[in-house]
């Protein structure tokens, strides 16, 4: 009987301290990937070429419109 009182209040401290230090500690956010963090990464990774990449990053950046005849799917999976 001792035992048991001394778990459930062990659990209840414990259980107190664990929703104060989650409660006041500011939760940490995974900066949200953009567009061209993506590219930039794949770039550094060699999955795209620097062609590909220049005309990629003009597209997001706005600098550069896609040609009417290209297709959108294909352009986006590098396909030709």
């Amino acid at each position: 009987m001792m035992i048991g009182m001394a778990l459930f209040w062990g659990a209840i401290i414990l259980g107190i301290v664990w929703l104060i230090r989650n409660g006041t500690e500011p939760r940490q956010q995974q900066p949200e990937e953009t567009a061209l963090t993506i590219l930039d990464r794949r770039f550094a990774e060699g999955t795209v070429s620097l062609d590909e990449y220049r005309r990629r990053r003009d597209v997001l950046t706005g600098t550069a419109m896609p040609r009417p005849d290209q297709d959108v799917s294909s352009a986006a999976t590098g396909a030709r």
